[in-house]
């Protein structure tokens, strides 16, 4: 089996210019990782983006222990 993978954000215009989600994709291991930020935390004053960020980067670095 082969895996072919790739990524392509959409950027809404009312948004900071990071966005709430993020992805990684490992190709060597073939393991590709979503996190899905809460954008409705924004309104209390918490960015869901940094969240996903360090979920998706702790999980990456597990994969190349």
């Amino acid at each position: 089996m082969k895996m072919a993978a790739g990524s392509f954000y959409l950027p809404k215009s009312n948004k900071a210019p990071l966005e709430e989600d993020t992805h990684f994709i490992c190709i060597e291991e073939k393991i590709i990782g979503v996190a899905d930020g809460v954008d409705s935390w924004a309104k209390k004053g918490i960015d869901s983006g940094e969240y996903s960020r360090q979920l998706v980067r702790n999980a990456e670095l597990s994969i190349h222990k």
